[in-house]
């Protein structure tokens, strides 16, 4: 009948939408968090750099205890 041929075609859009609106908000998400991965993998860097300078300065200045300027 013309009614259910109408909801058809209505629920077929609707779901459309809806699929569409999802997606976007997916995109969305992934964009998120793609960026906050990449934000925190430039901070542990940054400290696994600066843990690294202060190893080198704890070593050196455990040599110049030890064994002195000369």
């Amino acid at each position: 009948s013309q009614l259910e041929d109408t909801l058809a075609s209505e629920l077929a859009t609707f779901k459309a939408q809806e699929t569409e609106k999802l997606t976007e908000k997916l995109q969305q998400l992934k964009a998120t968090n793609q960026k906050e991965a990449e934000e925190q993998l430039v901070e542990l860097e940054r400290v696994f750099y600066d843990k690294k300078e202060e190893l080198v300065q704890a070593v050196v200045k455990e040599v110049m205890r030890k064994y002195g300027n000369s």
